[in-house]
């Protein structure tokens, strides 16, 4: 990206250090409030939080990127854009710092580590599916997290452009990234718009790429217990969602499992 590699130089200049994964994520972030800025969904805050953000050295880092972002897209950035930026390099500067070893140094902190932990058991216990293990994830929702709670406790809306291209190509990172905020929505006592979730799922996305560069494809034994047209449906309905993910799927009636291998499979 064009933008991305804005960032470095400008971060290096102001002696400021942020991995590979904080860069893309401001990237991303800059990509999407172009879009926001251009359809006139300008970010609004508090009037004291806009002045407390005003006074923060990287205050002026986000003055910068803005500029450089500015001549790319052929925009101006308001005030209230940039004071939105510098709020993200803050949290993402203070957990890149810790991130490694998942530190905890505030409240703050545990409620962010929390909050994604529940996200991730909310999602495997619907679903299975396992990134606790998934670092880069991880790191993502982390940094991902900081600013969203801010604007959850700020009562703050935030738009999301290309929405619809997420649900439409990306449904299943969209349905996971809805599971995991879902708990979250319910222990911050607010709805979640589809705005927001679909800025959490462009994570999963990415996560769901890196599974399928290393998963081998899996076994799928399906026990039947209510009917073998169910059984069918939802035969049907794995492979359609997980195709390059599968090796075979059995479905046998419930009677016959003393006679299976059942260690054989990697999912029953």
């Amino acid at each position: 990206l064009i933008i991305e590699q804005a960032i470095i130089p400008v971060l290096s200049q102001k002696n400021m250090h942020v991995s590979d994964v904080a860069a893309q994520s401001l990237a991303i972030h800059l990509l999407i409030a172009s879009e926001r800025i251009k359809n006139n969904h300008i970010i609004t805050l508090r009037n004291e939080s806009q002045i407390a953000l005003l006074q923060k050295d990287e205050y002026s880092v986000a003055e910068m990127i803005a500029k450089h972002a500015e001549s790319v897209f052929q925009i101006r950035f308001p005030t209230s854009e940039i004071c939105y930026l510098t709020q993200h390099i803050l949290g993402k500067r203070h957990y890149e710092s810790n991130i490694d070893d998942y530190k905890i140094q505030s409240m703050n902190d545990q409620e962010v580590l929390l909050l994604v932990n529940k996200m991730l058991r909310s999602i495997f216990d619907h679903t299975k599916i396992d990134f606790f293990y998934d670092r880069d994830l991880k790191k993502d929702l982390i940094l991902h997290m900081i600013p969203f709670i801010d604007r959850m406790k700020n009562n703050l809306t935030i738009h999301n452009p290309i929405l619809d291209d997420i649900k439409k190509k990306y449904s299943f990172a969209f349905e996971l990234s809805a599971i995991g905020c879902s708990v979250v929505g319910k222990y911050l006592k607010t709805a979640i718009s589809e705005d927001e979730i679909s800025y959490f799922a462009l994570h999963f996305i990415l996560a769901l790429e890196r599974r399928k560069e290393i998963d081998t494809p899996v076994n799928i034994l399906i026990i039947c217990s209510t009917g073998r047209a169910t059984s069918q449906l939802l035969a049907y309905q794995i492979k359609k969602k997980f195709a390059s993910s599968i090796n075979t799927i059995k479905i046998i009636e419930y009677y016959m499992l003393d006679t299976i291998d059942i260690y054989s499979y990697d999912y029953a």
